[in-house]
């Protein structure tokens, strides 16, 4: 099955965007422009800060979350250095059930460790000052059989084999880009929110917007669009902001996916390879090291707030491509298993996303040619970090009663902020995953 090649827009949180390029040099071991990326342990805060109120978990029935410590650990002045001892935690119990998030600090802990939630949760947050506590066991905050909703058929957009731009905001709605137009969907209404023919009226350089490639949204809802090396952002129908035009620094014409970071710190990914833009724009990757392949229809990219990203060229049995912003660390996450067998059982890698809560999802169409979705901790390779989400009913079977036989074969994939619903689109259906 040939595939096409399409363009995609990937956000890591509020403030920064990620860009692949092909073709130019690794920056070698430099540092993220100020990024300081943070494990699930959080960073420390002032030493002997009292600590806060115990903060409730999720709604998973699986077992309670533990109390707060009795002996809380006082985190340092930087970042993940243990400072003086806590006095000890007071604070309520902890959340519900695996998946859960962990609850915070006890009441009377001086820089207590976060308390321990239920099984699958990550680790609670610690107090007013002392930001962190030990991370648990990895885990999403869902568990059991998802709904699968079909939202929307016939929509406007105009999307063919390949993977488009897709985000999610606080609200709860929908924005899709197709070459000219990007859409907003508020339940099951739908309206254009911008198009390429008002980006390029709108620059004073006189520049030609010929299409849009990709679109994500930052943390407080500012939506980001990539337009043909011409990045902007918005929160306002037919109305943007000029962040920056990247045609400056190399040939952005090409589509291009896009995510980020911070609202200040992007990464671009396209022909020459992965860039980050924060100030000028600097090559990180080359296409080289991102695998980057022309003409492929499902090339994507995803970007978590850690600085992790997730990268798929999009041809026939490429592989999943995992690395972090920083230029020091890119590789092979999982080869297709026509190659090498992986826990996705993934023969192709169809479209990804980042989860707010932690981790990425990821769309694969598995060796018996079915399409599944799986979600991904930011662990590299262990199997044990893989969690297969069954929906009801499954994306295979709404896929062999659609007209077309690759309906859920090109896909692309954004999850909510504040739910975790994860909304797909394919072709110019809209789809929503959810939990009760």
């Amino acid at each position: 099955m040939a595939l096409v090649r399409d363009r995609l827009l990937g956000l890591v949180g509020s403030g920064g965007v990620a860009l692949l390029l092909s073709g130019a040099c690794s920056s070698g071991d430099e540092k993220p422009f100020g990024l300081q990326v943070q494990s699930d342990a959080g960073k420390g805060g002032k030493s002997g800060s009292a600590g806060g109120k115990n903060g409730s978990g999720g709604d998973s029935p699986e077992g309670t979350g533990g109390s707060s410590p009795s002996a809380g650990e006082g985190s340092g002045a930087s970042p993940n250095e243990a400072g003086a001892p806590g006095s000890g935690g007071t604070g309520a119990r902890g959340g519900k059930g695996g998946g859960a998030r962990g609850g915070t600090g006890g009441s009377s802990a001086t820089g207590g460790s976060g308390a321990t939630g239920g099984s699958g949760a990550k680790g609670g947050t610690g107090g007013s000052d002392a930001m962190g506590g030990e991370a648990g066991e990895p885990g999403t905050s869902h568990t059991g059989p998802a709904n699968l909703e079909h939202v929307l058929t016939d929509a406007p957009w105009q999307l063919g084999q390949q993977t488009t731009g897709i985000a999610v905001d606080h609200e709860g709605r929908v924005y899709v880009s197709d070459a000219q137009n990007v859409f907003r969907v508020t339940g099951t209404d739908v309206e254009t929110f911008l198009t390429a023919q008002e980006i390029e009226a709108g620059l004073t350089m006189g520049a030609a917007v010929p299409h849009i490639d990709d679109i994500d949204i930052d943390q407080d809802g500012v939506l980001y669009v990539m337009a043909a090396g011409i990045l902007v952002r918005t929160t306002t129908p037919h109305d943007f902001e000029l962040v920056v035009d990247m045609r400056v620094y190399t040939d952005f014409y090409e589509p291009s996916h896009i995510g980020l970071v911070t609202g200040d710190y992007t990464m671009v990914v396209k022909n020459d390879g992965l860039w980050r833009v924060a100030g000028e724009p600097m090559n990180v990757y080359t296409e080289e090291q991102v695998l980057w392949s022309s003409g492929c229809a499902s090339e994507d990219l995803a970007v978590a707030s850690t600085g992790t990203f997730l990268y798929q060229p999009g041809c026939n049995a490429n592989p999943l491509v995992r690395g972090d912003v920083t230029g020091l660390d890119v590789g092979i996450l999982y080869q297709s298993v026509l190659f090498q067998d992986n826990p996705l059982e993934a023969e192709n890698f169809l479209c990804v996303a980042r989860d707010p809560e932690g981790g990425f999802y990821a769309v694969v169409e598995n060796d018996l040619n079915h399409t599944e979705l799986f979600h991904l901790d930011e662990a590299q390779g262990a199997d044990t970090n893989v969690r297969h989400v069954v929906t009801e009913p499954t994306l295979e079977s709404q896929s062999e009663t659609d007209e077309s036989p690759f309906a859920m074969r090109f896909c692309s994939i954004a999850v909510d902020p504040d739910d975790g619903s994860v909304s797909l689109v394919t072709f110019q259906d809209l789809w929503r995953v959810s939990w009760d």
